[in-house]
């Protein structure tokens, strides 16, 4: 929100940019809608059998093992995908991935295991069994913080792989993965909802991402919010430029409590390097956010609609200019994008793609 006494160069709308793109990235992009569009509702799609190759498959008759290795802070996005689960399929059984967990693969018989978190801590014991095992085998990668050697190898014993981030599909793909989709965690409504903050949380901007990757973009903001509350979410120190300059207040390592706290206390959120997961989770607060463009975002959240995306500085510094100016425009992308928080980008609809696509022909 702008103070009484400061003023900003207006301009009537933020500038339209228009980019090139080849027909086979158009072909694409339209392929990728139409896929959205059949998604939208909860799908019935064909199983693959060399028999009857084209039967539907009635998910009310499958039995899904969901084993977590998801880490102790994120326990509850593998209960909310297992309560998600039940609301589709006939039944949900969910384990620990403690060591010797395969042995009890054919006791339970499931028809589907989808495995939580990353696969790269288990034994070869157990990625024997679950190769062994006649259920289709799925893994939903917690890979956000990157991918190494030994996670392709973990996640080449798994029919479907689905990864956090699009960039990361040609990796798998390369190590022997042949389905491979990408399929972001949701937010905890539990959690991420719109809710009263302390004044400690409250910020007229709220900055996410690294300092030292962004020097330019942080020494353009620090002038054009000149005078206003600006808080910055970021793994890295602070340089010593950008920490002489009393413009900013830095986070770091804010528990996920503080961080729903943050983007309910934020006037706007700049997402420098957005990941699909943190924008999903702003959006259930309520909050307007500013984002750089990324091919992960048109996947899951509609660009120009849910978030505003810029490709350079210069229309980052235009566009913010425009919406800090324009609160009610900030209203309607954040009312537009909490709506959609609780149906297109929850987990409900998460684990209905993750059916869909592993039941693909």
């Amino acid at each position: 929100m702008m103070k009484k006494n400061q003023r900003i160069t207006k301009r009537a709308a933020p500038p339209v940019g228009w980019y090139r793109i080849s027909e086979e990235q158009l072909a694409r992009m339209m392929s990728d809608l139409l896929e959205q569009a059949k998604t939208k509702e909860i799908p019935v799609s064909p199983i693959v059998s060399a028999e009857k190759p084209h039967l539907p498959v009635d998910y009310k008759k499958i039995r899904v093992l969901l084993c977590s290795g998801m880490p102790d802070e994120d326990w509850r996005s593998e209960q909310i995908a297992a309560d998600e689960l039940r609301r589709l399929v006939k039944e949900v059984i969910t384990i620990k991935a403690r060591p010797s967990f395969g042995m009890s693969l054919s006791l339970l018989n499931p028809d589907l295991i989808v495995y939580m978190g990353r696969p790269d801590g288990i034994s070869q014991e157990d990625l024997g069994a679950l190769q062994g095992s006649p259920a289709v085998k799925a893994v939903w990668l917690a890979d956000n913080e990157g991918t190494s050697e030994a996670l392709g190898r973990a996640a080449a014993f798994f029919e479907h792989v689905f990864t956090q981030h699009t960039v990361h599909i040609p990796f798998y793909q390369s190590v022997g993965c042949r389905r491979v989709s990408h399929l972001p965690f949701s937010s905890d409504p539990e959690l991420y909802y719109p809710k009263p903050f302390d004044e400690d949380y409250r910020s007229d901007l709220l900055i996410i991402g690294d300092s030292s990757r962004h020097l330019f973009c942080f020494k353009s903001i620090s002038k054009i919010a000149e005078g206003l509350k600006i808080k910055v979410i970021s793994t890295d120190a602070p340089s010593l430029e950008l920490a002489a300059l009393e413009t900013f207040e830095w986070i770091r390592e804010p528990s996920p409590v503080q961080t729903a706290n943050y983007y309910n206390g934020a006037g706007a959120i700049i997402h420098l390097e957005p990941q699909v997961r943190q924008v999903i989770e702003a959006a259930a607060c309520g909050a307007f956010q500013i984002a750089s463009v990324h091919p992960d975002l048109y996947e899951y959240m509609c660009p120009g609609e849910d978030v505003v995306i810029y490709h350079s500085l210069d229309e980052l510094e235009a566009k913010l200019i425009y919406y800090l100016d324009h609160p009610d425009q900030r209203r309607v992308y954040s009312s537009r994008a909490l709506g959609k928080s609780r149906y297109d980008y929850s987990y409900l609809q998460m684990v209905s793609r993750l059916l869909y696509a592993v039941f693909l022909p």
